[in-house]
């Protein structure tokens, strides 16, 4: 009966997640150690976080590395956190730590365990590791280092009996150096638990008319109620239309296989987030069309979306200007309505104070106002295949340069001056040889 219940388990959860932790078996008080984390996942992908309670006297935990994940390490707790919106996409993947040993901790053993929670077919699932003894002594660090075996027993427990625990029988394989005591981890299904919903709502807003061969802009407004951490939009856009970031409020902005994804480690603490891009249209796109998403994020570790109604969309075909072929009937149009349509043209030379250059990520303006407490506002241009991000607009050279050394002491590394004529980028010699002005240092 237990064999033909694993079989059934097995069924129910295809996945075969493991985690192996490797450190060193004995430690040094005053030492720091690396703490190694192999997640084998299979094809599971989404939301996951692995979480480990350090033991008492091993402290200050610091990231080497975390795959993508948002790596936090709480003192109060004295725990560790990796969350990740969205998995990586190997099979299996490491991650790892540093932490330091007290030098007043007094010797013996110390466990460390961890888990790691996951979603399979719409259900959390949990995979605890069996905890792993550490000795902490004055002897010499050990150079060996001990794994969890992949071939544990497991304890599965059915989201349909929850209270029934099915048991690998002895005739199972195991590694034959490790007790049969110390050879149990669990790999546990959570059932949703009944609990009052964070009131999180998104919405979207269409600006200006589509037409092909045209943009518009889309609008995300996310009433967040007060989450933070990870977070993530993602829209779905039909074929024929491309996107490009507008104001990501410091996230990162990606557009892959007609998906917009805007993705914060940590979200702004506005209430009320409002995100944009900007949306062109194919010159063959006309009809209805329809752009669905979702607002993702994590609350107490479980992951939660909201979702973003479809909005529908009225693509006009692309318009064409009417051809008079009759020559002698062609009328001229009026010359007042033509010359005050057209702006002046800038022929002044002005500079500008270049903060960053990006040429695969790329983020919003806002991101750079936050992170550099600049108040004037942030510009960006595409300039030679890369975003150039910019700030003022000054009519002398030595206003500009003041103003470098203003965002340098913000924090901006390796600010610089560059210069326009008539909107076009030129070189700041030329800009001050034109404008006849002076270079100064």
């Amino acid at each position: 009966m237990n064999m033909l219940a694993l079989l059934l388990v097995r069924l129910f959860f295809p996945a075969d997640v493991t985690v192996k932790m490797e450190s060193p078996t004995k430690v040094k008080q005053g030492e720091e150690i690396t703490i190694t984390l192999t997640i084998s996942k299979g094809s599971i992908a989404g939301v996951g976080h692995m979480k480990q309670e350090l033991p008492a006297g091993f402290n200050n935990a610091t990231v080497i590395d975390a795959k993508g994940a948002e790596f936090k390490y709480l003192p109060e707790d004295n725990v560790v956190k990796f969350t990740w919106i969205s998995l990586p996409a190997d099979q299996e993947f490491s991650v790892s730590y540093k932490v330091t040993v007290d030098p007043n901790m007094a010797n013996g053993n110390v466990a460390m365990g961890g888990k790691f929670s996951y979603v399979l077919d719409n259900q959390k699932q949990t995979f605890e590791m069996h905890p792993q003894t550490i000795s902490v002594g004055e002897e010499v660090l050990a150079t060996t280092t001990t794994t969890q075996p992949e071939t544990t027993a497991t304890t599965t427990t059915p989201p349909e009996t929850t209270a029934t625990t099915v048991t690998q029988p002895e005739t199972t394989q195991t590694s034959t150096s490790v007790p049969e005591t110390t050879s149990t981890a669990t790999n546990t299904v959570t059932p949703s638990e009944t609990k009052t919903a964070a009131a999180v709502t998104a919405s979207r807003t269409i600006v200006g008319s589509p037409e092909a061969g045209t943009e518009f802009t889309v609008e995300v407004n996310v009433n967040k109620d007060g989450m933070k951490g990870f977070a993530r939009i993602q829209e779905t856009l039909p074929a024929g239309l491309t996107a490009m970031s507008l104001d990501n409020k410091g996230g990162t902005f990606s557009f892959i296989d007609g998906k917009v994804k805007i993705i914060w480690d940590n979200l702004p603490e506005d209430e009320l987030l409002k995100v944009s891009y900007r949306v062109s249209v194919s010159d063959n796109v006309s009809g209805d069309i329809s752009i669905a998403g979702a607002f993702s994020y994590v609350d107490n570790n479980d992951p939660q979306k909201a979702e973003i109604a479809p909005t529908t969309i009225t693509v006009k075909p692309k318009s064409t200007l009417a051809v008079n072929t009759n020559t002698s009937s062609i009328t001229p149009p009026e010359t007042t309505s033509v010359t005050t349509s057209i702006p002046k043209p800038d022929n002044k030379v002005n500079y500008k104070v270049q903060i960053c250059a990006l040429s695969k990520m790329q983020r919003g303006t806002s991101y750079f106002e936050s992170k550099f407490a600049i108040s004037n506002k942030v510009n960006m241009e595409f300039h030679d295949g890369w975003k150039k991000y910019t700030v003022g607009k000054y009519s002398m050279y030595k206003d500009a340069r003041d103003y470098r050394e203003t965002v340098r002491t913000k924090g901006v590394e390796n600010p610089f001056v560059t210069a326009y004529n008539n909107g076009k980028r030129i070189t700041v010699q030329e800009a001050l040889m034109v404008s006849n002005q002076q270079w100064v240092r």
